[in-house]
């Protein structure tokens, strides 16, 4: 079976976007851009380590089961229920199952 260049890339780009799509893998929704003219390497931009790469981990942080965990907290809601607690770090891969259950009871009374 011979396949032309272009018809290779098209099928290429296909299974990338499918894969994509099936494994919910989505760029960033709001990155900003910055105009790097006013920017200078001095105050606050000035390192000592330019170059290096400082990598941080924080992918097995909340890495517990069960998904429901009760503490004692001190906050005001204004009414009870249950709600959804989605995971606000993009990471990649099952995404979307990154979630929790905030529980909000009644108020004993005393």
């Amino acid at each position: 079976m011979d396949l032309s260049l272009g018809g290779m890339t098209i099928g290429i780009v296909a299974l990338l976007t499918f894969s994509a799509v099936s494994f919910n893998i989505y760029p960033p929704s709001n990155v900003e851009k910055i105009d790097s003219k006013p920017l200078h390497l001095g105050g606050e931009f000035s390192e000592d380590n330019l170059g290096l790469n400082k990598m941080q981990m924080v992918a097995a942080r909340y890495g517990f089961y069960p998904q429901r965990i009760e503490v004692p907290v001190n906050i005001t809601f204004t009414k009870a229920g249950e709600y959804p607690l989605f995971c606000n770090e993009f990471c990649g891969l099952d995404h979307d199952y990154m979630w929790s259950k905030l529980i909000i009871s009644e108020a004993e009374k005393q």
